[in-house]
């Protein structure tokens, strides 16, 4: 277990995220129709270590956890974020936000440069890291689904449940998972970029945690495939 300060680790500013979260919180509540239900499972994070699983949909969704962790808990997560966001400063600072950059398999092309990236997303360097963090009781967040699914609930990688499952393993005590389900009511496609009109109404479902001591694979992949998206 991790009981001293990895100085490389601690990237988040907690003054700054806290007055990001306040404003964005502010523009989005005036720009959209927000609604929330299943608040009360945010609970289990208030104070403690947990990891957050959302459905991942839209650029956007980094931001309303963001500021849905801020409203509600008063807590600020680190996030697993793809690679090209690493170093940006706008809209905002990814990484001085709690942003840790990876690399995805759809960020490489050739076969080779996909094996050496599967090899560095699941390092040791990485797996501690999240592993530090939540001995800290910090919140971690991450998109199981690994990319943007507009529509429908996309695959979840056997070997991202894997290692979410072994990170309460080396915690060596229960981790609340909470899955969030996040829906918008109207957008289009700009490019890559989805957009959304003013008075797009967002439905954000807090789903209840799973929470088991000896947790399994199967039985993380199954709790996410049946709360992650409304058939």
């Amino acid at each position: 277990m991790h009981d001293v300060m990895v100085p490389e680790y601690e990237t988040r500013d907690d003054v700054y995220v806290t007055r990001l979260a306040r404003f964005l919180g502010i523009a989005l509540h005036a720009f959209y129709r927000i609604s929330t239900t299943g608040i009360e499972h945010l609970e289990q994070i208030r104070h403690g270590p947990g990891i957050v699983l959302p459905k991942h949909q839209s650029n956007m969704d980094i931001t309303l956890e963001g500021v849905l962790l801020h409203e509600h808990v008063q807590r600020h997560p680190y996030y697993l974020m793809k690679k090209s966001l690493s170093g940006r400063k706008f809209p905002f600072d990814f990484e001085r936000a709690g942003g840790i950059s990876i690399t995805r398999a759809k960020d490489v092309r050739r076969a080779q440069d996909r094996r050496m990236m599967m090899r560095k997303a699941q390092s040791e360097h990485l797996f501690e890291r999240l592993a530090y963090h939540l001995s800290q009781d910090e919140i971690i967040v991450v998109h199981p689904e690994g990319q943007r699914c507009l529509g429908a609930l996309g695959k979840i990688s056997r070997g991202t449940i894997a290692n979410l499952v072994a990170l309460q393993s080396e915690l060596q005590k229960p981790i609340p998972y909470i899955p969030i389900r996040i829906e918008y009511s109207h957008s289009w496609l700009l490019g890559y970029a989805q957009r959304f009109l003013p008075g797009t109404h967002i439905r954000i479902s807090v789903q209840p945690p799973l929470i088991k001591e000896d947790l399994t694979i199967d039985e993380l992949a199954q709790h996410l495939a049946q709360t992650l998206w409304a058939v």
